[in-house]
């Protein structure tokens, strides 16, 4: 007998199971049977009954499929096999088989060549076009036909019965019918789909089908002709309500019904008969074309009628059952609500119970209402902010509830989950607790990408990226017996030693142009060098390997991994190259030396891979995720006999890595705040129910389409699913079932712009539904709809009233609302105010040098001083105890093409420090690929011969330098000045360009020599004490300075040293003298200022073509503009050049020169 109870309220088809239970017992042994819809169902009815009764025993939960399979194995006998043998994944390894060999041996198929024809053109055009691996886009083919195919087994049934016997579906006539205008060409396309489906199916599948229907059949003869069979069913058994009811389930279902007593549970959102309702969008375009038609139909509650259409088929099926036909099999029951409360969600319940279209303009919005609430965002981390403050201030204003009775749905959880956990981990406030529930498991994604990354690293570019984030996965480490910083050391030296991609030339050479043979900067190019640096760790070259001289002793241990690590990869190089394996771990020489394996042998060189190389993984989360992926994999083997297909091993990996990122968990509820995936959840009952990410293209989500899938064009059938009409079925349970309130979130605005976006459009009709229900519209914007601002510390937060007008560009005022948050409002009150104030102009500007000042005590370097007067932003944040965070770089991902700045240097200085010696195998790591190699190499020799010919021009060679203490009363300074410091010229060399910095730097060590030597006004008559310096582009000299003079001048910039310490000093060297800011006129003796706005338009804007991040003389600098903030950047420059510039910089363009330039 078949009983059917329905009700709109879950709590209320709880009691009618319990009721159920009480009239069915089972014996001590046994327990009650329940199908439940998902996982999170099962686990709700037994957190219920817990509650109830104390304990949860002797029940059974299962899904239909699952529950179904068993009673064909108790009846029929365990040879049955436990579920049916048409997963989409089997169906699609035995297609992508097939496939593979008709196209490598079309004589033995001639047929399928004949009828497979079009499909085999379209392969061959996609990969063509697309420039796609043929044998990708085979499997992708499979993968779609597969799923259609599924499909027909579960919703067209028929079809594959007439296919089987050979017979097609003529689809031509329906179609023509469905639409007269549908042009010839598509026409002739489906019917060509057709018969190679047709001829698939039949080919490869109908015989097990038909095993399948024979399952089917006799099941039912037997428990017909054999009462003895009967007792092996359950006495009773309870359907706990359906999100999908296909014929062919419900059929069994009737037919089940006439042996045991079945309690079908179903949730209904109406107690009204609505199974001819209609969707009114389709109504009025079905009025556009047939007025007359159209009568005959009704929509009457639009949300409900919208919405609610997979809902509407399943009551349409039950209905079926009422009348005569019902009072001879059971009884319906009707469990209805007959209390609402009165509020505007409670309203909306209601009349979608009784499908009452509501009047327009007639209810009247409490102020104190907030049952239904839509919050306009910019992202969905400001959305979660929101929602905390919200969930905090919802939770304090009833002491009756608890985390447990929120549930927040998300279109998108696996996105967001990282900034869920972020959000609301935080202890400032109130701490809520959450758990994420129906996610993909982390730690077994990782562990798989472990496992798979030694495979799959070869079969892509092999870039130093891609090692090093394979090697920072826990696994990897664990691996290896490695630590996060033996990764990043790891980094450092494969970048210095020149690996940028490739393993090695052998690999390299596959993305490589016809005769290009330079193989450098591959993981063998630098492990090779790395390895000899052990070795010998001087620059020398060793059958053309150039050792790395910077390999420390602590570095040995780390690079006998790194070397355990290439070996590893190069054993298991080529075997995602084809359909080829070894079973044993010695090196594969080449793809064709391989074996051929089956897809039971790749399985167990993955348990093998995970039992003995990653067995420390056993037992934990990610170990068990992986076991159980591997698992399901031999379960389907093991149903479809499908063991000995041969598929390359790159597509068996996918299919695993595929199990894990689509199978997570079941969602459960749990005792916390719950976040689940949207309709995972359905249809539980909660306080408050939270939706989130309701953006316009993100939800609803749609099916992707397959061209390949008949259904689509044929006409529809009641039962049939599309995730548009599941998701959109979901909101509407979420928005029903709330039994307090339903918050619903989107993302309002851009972050790049102002402007306002609109929300999915499930919500806007919603809203709209909302609007022409108010009394008063307007109502909708000032206590329903809140705008929320892109960060939580902007001013308006923090003042009561404020209403949210600038936030959203074209909107006025009077519609807008904003809340304030609550958890912000104590502790971090003081410090919005803070950030929100203006800063103070700060009164230093106007004041001339001091002296003396305060003078640091104990011996100073003037090295050290002279580098932080070249970087005066970076010296003040410093001395004011202020770090910002330095921007790392990431390593080079491509061989390099030319020579940046820093490489020519490092040229140029190895010509210098090894004139002779130096040799072109030197240079093997910075030097570019290909041809460009000798030609820099040739132009840093002429370079290198020209600087030392103008080197020759003063000298032999360059001054030797010692250290000295200088004695500059009331300082003590350590200076690198001549050994002889007598000697009438300093000759000094330099790799480097000219900058105005370094112009500084010669200049106060110039003037700390004069000081030392006691230089006087005979000797700078007479010359004596001229300086010198060669640099790769110019040459400087600096003119002998008296004692006197050179004390003078250097104390000012001691002084001005001082004062950038406590006072941001608005005047970079490297600015002022590289693009001569001032000018020295020997004439007149005196200097001036020139090109003022030039330099005020560089300072503030920067180089072109050089990152502003990088200049540390230009005001969008990060260190300027923390510094700078609230100030006109370019007119305190300005005033720094009238003060000061004429003073400090006149003595260095009066006695400098430059030549060569």
């Amino acid at each position: 007998m078949l009983n059917i109870t329905q009700s709109q309220r879950i709590d209320l088809l709880f009691a009618a199971m319990q009721d159920f239970f009480a009239a069915h017992p089972v014996g001590v042994l046994d327990a009650q049977q329940v199908i439940v819809p998902s996982h999170g169902v099962g686990v709700w009815l037994r957190y219920q009954l817990a509650s109830q009764q104390g304990i949860s025993a002797r029940l059974n939960t299962d899904f239909f499929g699952t529950y179904q399979w068993t009673l064909y194995r108790r009846v029929l006998g365990n040879h049955i096999p436990r579920s049916a043998p048409f997963a989409r994944q089997v169906i699609q390894w035995k297609l992508f088989a097939y496939f593979l060999a008709v196209l490598k041996q079309p004589e033995q198929y001639p047929q399928a060549q004949e009828v497979l024809k079009p499909l085999f053109e379209r392969l061959s055009n996609s990969s063509h076009q697309q420039g796609k691996n043929q044998q990708r886009l085979l499997w992708k083919m499979a993968e779609q036909i597969a799923q259609v195919f599924a499909n027909y087994v579960l919703y067209r049934p028929d079809w594959l019965v007439r296919w089987g016997k050979g017979q097609l579906l003529d689809m031509i006539p329906v179609l023509v019918n469905m639409d007269a205008k549908t042009p010839e060409w598509l026409l002739q396309r489906y019917s060509e789909m057709e018969v190679w489906q047709q001829f698939l199916w039949q080919t490869l599948f109908s015989e097990d089908f038909e095993k399948h229907q024979n399952i089917r059949r006799n099941f039912w003869q037997i428990l017909d002709s054999n009462p003895a069979k009967r007792k092996v069913l359950p006495k009773s058994l309870t359907v706990f309500t359906v999100l999908q009811l296909p014929p062919s389930e419900f059929t069994f279902l009737k037919e089940l019904a006439r042996f045991i007593d079945i309690q079908f549970l179903h949730y209904n959102p109406s107690q009204e008969y609505w199974a001819d309702s209609v969707d009114p969008l389709w109504l009025k375009q079905f009025e556009l074309k047939n007025p007359k038609a159209a009568a005959l139909f009704d929509s009457r509650h639009p949300l409900l009628t919208r919405m609610g259409k997979q809902a509407r088929d399943i009551f349409a099926l039950l209905a079926e059952l009422s009348g005569n036909e019902m009072s001879s099999q059971g009884e319906w029951l009707d469990l209805f609500p007959a209390y609402f409360p009165n509020t505007l969600l409670g309203q909306i319940q209601h009349d979608v119970l009784h499908l009452v279209q509501p009047q327009k303009h007639c209810f009247k919005l409490q102020p104190q209402d907030d049952s239904i609430q839509v919050h306009a965002c910019h992202s969905p981390l400001r959305q979660l902010e929101v929602l905390r403050e919200q969930l905090m201030g919802w939770l304090s204003s009833d002491k009756s509830r608890k985390p447990a009775d929120i549930v927040v749905f998300v279109p998108n959880l696996n996105d967001i989950a990282p900034l869920v956990r972020t959000v609301f981990s935080t202890q400032s406030g109130m701490y809520l607790p959450v758990h994420i529930t129906g996610v993909a498991q982390a730690d077994a994604e990782q562990l798989w990408q472990a496992i798979t990354g030694r495979y799959s690293l070869l079969d892509g570019r092999f870039s130093i990226e891609d090692l090093l984030d394979w090697l920072a996965l826990e696994a990897v480490q664990e691996l290896y017996a490695l630590s996060r910083e033996d990764v990043q050391r790891l980094g450092e030296l494969l970048a210095d030693a020149g690996f940028r991609r490739g393993f090695d030339a052998v690999h390299l050479r596959e993305t490589l142009a016809d005769g290009d043979h330079d193989t450098r900067f591959t993981l063998e190019f630098a492990l090779n060098r790395l390895m000899l640096g052990i070795a010998m760790p001087v620059q020398a070259v060793h059958a053309g390997v150039l050792a790395y001289e910077e390999v420390g002793r602590q570095d040995f241990e780390l690079l006998a991994k790194l070397s355990r690590i290439y070996q590893d990869l190069a054993a298991r190089r080529y075997l995602l190259k084809s359909q080829h394996k070894t079973l044993d771990k010695t090196p594969v020489k080449n793809q064709d030396h391989a074996l051929h394996y089956s897809l039971q042998d790749w399985l167990s060189l993955l348990r093998e891979e995970l039992s003995s190389d990653f067995d420390h993984t056993t037992g934990t989360v990610g170990g068990k995720g992986v076991a159980c992926a591997l698992d399901e994999l031999q379960h389907s083997l093991d149903l479809t006999q499908s063991s000995q297909l041969n598929l390359p091993f790159r597509f068996v990996l996918d299919e695993v890595g595929q199990i894990l990122a689509q199978a997570p968990p079941g969602s459960v509820p749990t005792g916390k705040i719950t976040f689940s995936r949207l309709g995972t959840l359905r249809p539980l009952p909660y306080k408050l129910v939270v939706m989130l990410n309701l953006d316009s293209g993100l939800f609803p989500a749609r099916d992707n389409k397959n061209t390949f899938d008949l259904m689509s064009v044929m006409p529809a059938q009641r039962g049939d699913r599309s995730r548009l009409i599941d998701e959109q079925g979901a909101f509407l349970d979420g928005l029903l079932l709330a039994q307090e309130a339903c918050w619903l979130f989107y993302n309002g605005f851009d972050v790049s712009d102002t402007q306002p976006r609109q929300p999915s459009g499930t919500v806007q009709e919603l809203i709209e539904f909302i609007r022409d229900m108010l009394e008063i519209p307007d109502m909708l914007y000032a206590h329903i709809v809140h705008y929320h601002t892109l960060e939580p510390f902007e001013l308006m937060n923090f003042q009561a009233g404020t209403l949210d007008a600038d936030v959203v560009s074209g909107q006025s005022p009077s519609r807008l609302n904003h809340r304030q948050p609550r958890s912000y409002q104590g502790t971090w009150s003081v410090v919005a105010a803070n950030l929100q104030q203006q800063f103070a102009a700060v009164k230093w500007l106007d004041q001339d040098l001091v002296h003396p000042v305060q003078v640091q005590q104990g011996l100073i370097s003037l090295d050290y001083i002279i580098r932080q007067l070249c970087r005066p932003a970076s010296h003040f944040l410093s001395q004011s105890r202020v770090q910002q965070i330095a921007r790392q770089d990431l390593p080079a991902i491509f061989e390099p093409l030319s020579l940046n700045k820093l490489d020519e240097y490092h040229i140029r200085a190895l010509h210098q420090q090894q004139p002779d010696q130096l040799a072109q195998g030197h240079l093997q790591a910075i030097l570019p690929v290909g041809s460009a190699a000798m030609a820099y190499w040739k132009k840093s020799q002429a370079e290198a011969a020209r600087n030392r010919q103008r080197l020759r021009r003063y000298g032999e060679q360059e001054t030797a330098l010692t250290e000295r203490v200088l004695m500059l009363e009331p300082w003590q300074l350590r200076v690198q000045i001549p050994q002889d410091e007598q000697c009438q010229l300093w000759l000094s060399q330099y790799p480097y360009k000219q900058k105005g910095q370094r112009q500084l730097r010669y200049w106060l060590e110039h003037l700390a020599w004069h000081i030392q030597r006691n230089t006087q006004a005979a000797d700078v008559q007479q010359g004596i004490g001229q300086r010198v310096i060669v640099l790769s582009d110019s040459t400087l000299i600096y003119q002998p300075i008296t004692a006197k003079d050179a004390t003078a001048h250097l104390l000012k910039w001691l002084d001005v040293w001082q004062q950038a310490s406590s006072a941001p000093w608005v005047l970079p060297p490297n600015l002022v003298l590289h693009a001569s800011g001032v000018q020295y006129d020997a004439e007149q003796q005196q200097a001036s200022i020139k090109n003022l706005d030039s330099l005020r338009k560089t300072w503030l804007d920067g180089i072109q073509f050089w990152p502003v991040h990088e200049q540390e003389d230009c005001a969008q600098h990060r260190d300027w503009q923390l510094i700078l903030r609230g100030q006109d950047a370019g007119q305190l420059f300005a005033e720094f050049m009238q003060q000061h510039a004429i003073v400090l910089y006149q003595p260095i363009k009066q006695f400098s020169q430059v030549l060569d330039q």
